[in-house]
């Protein structure tokens, strides 16, 4: 059984903007913690989407709905919540929906605005650069409140599904609670993500992590449907305070672009034996395990799997 260990060294190389990140998002959360929800009186009724140009009608009498997706990370940002959101949307929008995305601007586009992504429309937030952290950059909490309702008030959405509980997700969340729109929340958050690289006392991570997940359930407790990417995820949500059904949805993987049946010699290039191997695509990160992913293959047994 051969290991292929395939990552990125951003935590390891770059501390100081993985610190500088942490702190933004735990500051602004907090500063929104603090808002109460609002609730309003019911909307006024919604117009149906029209057709998007140049899209697909929906598929087996699917009804045509105004989707808006907010996030706090998409791309050009690299990790697996910006570039799930983004297949996504595009998907949504594949089976005819009009798919709306508000996330914060880039670094490289900090001036905010919105751009069509293919058959998706992004609506990115001003943002402002991190002093000596040129790949940074952050949007203030008023500021998201202002513009993230100034989206929803353009968009008027059938529906909005928000990737994360932090400035951009729990600002649309407070503004589903009031309009009255259906909110679907998919959690990606995950404590450790954030904690690791302050290299904090463990008394006081584990204090941290435990309020991060309150934090998390109260917000993604007010959504009409809650899901997480596998059964682990959503038992995990439920253990740390969501007391409400969470359903497990894959992230799924295209089988168009990946096989599971490597041909003779399709190793050789690498320089690697033709013989069962496994490949680890990920961060060097304490929550990646990748201890016990090395343990794994001698506790298999000696059979020979079927791949």
């Amino acid at each position: 059984m051969g290991i292929v260990w395939l990552h990125e060294r951003t935590l390891i190389a770059l501390p100081g903007p993985a610190i500088t990140g942490s702190l933004l998002i735990v500051a602004g959360v907090v500063v929104l913690a603090r808002s109460a929800t609002g609730s309003g009186p019911a909307p006024a009724a919604r117009p149906a989407a029209e057709p998007p140009a140049g899209r697909p009608a929906p598929a087996g009498g699917e009804t045509r709905s105004r989707i808006l997706i907010g996030t706090d990370t998409y791309p050009p940002h690299v990790n697996g919540a910006a570039v799930f959101t983004r297949r996504l949307a595009h998907g949504l929008a594949c089976r005819g929906h009009d798919v709306h995305v508000v996330c914060r601007a880039s670094a490289s586009t900090r001036a905010g605005g919105t751009q069509p992504e293919g058959p998706v429309l992004v609506h990115r937030l001003p943002a402002r650069p991190v002093p000596r952290h040129a790949e940074l950059s952050y949007c203030p909490p008023w500021r998201v409140r202002s513009q993230t309702a100034r989206t929803v008030e353009q968009v008027k959405p059938d529906v909005i599904h928000i990737q994360t509980h932090y400035l951009i997700g729990r600002t649309l969340t407070r503004l589903a609670g009031r309009s009255g729109i259906p909110l679907v929340a998919t959690n990606h958050f995950m404590p450790d993500t954030l904690l690791a690289p302050l290299r904090l006392p463990r008394f006081l991570g584990h204090r941290l992590a435990r309020w991060g997940w309150r934090d998390c359930a109260r917000v993604l407790g007010r959504a009409h449907a809650v899901t997480a990417p596998t059964p682990t995820a959503a038992r995990l949500l439920q253990d740390n305070g969501l007391h409400r059904p969470v359903t497990a949805i894959s992230c799924g993987i295209d089988l168009d672009r990946f096989t599971t049946q490597p041909g003779p010699g399709s190793f050789r290039p690498f320089g690697l034996p033709d013989r069962p191997t496994i490949l680890f695509v990920g961060r060097l990160d304490p929550r990646e395990s990748k201890t016990s992913s090395t343990r794994w293959p001698p506790s298999a047994g000696t059979s020979t799997p079927s791949w």
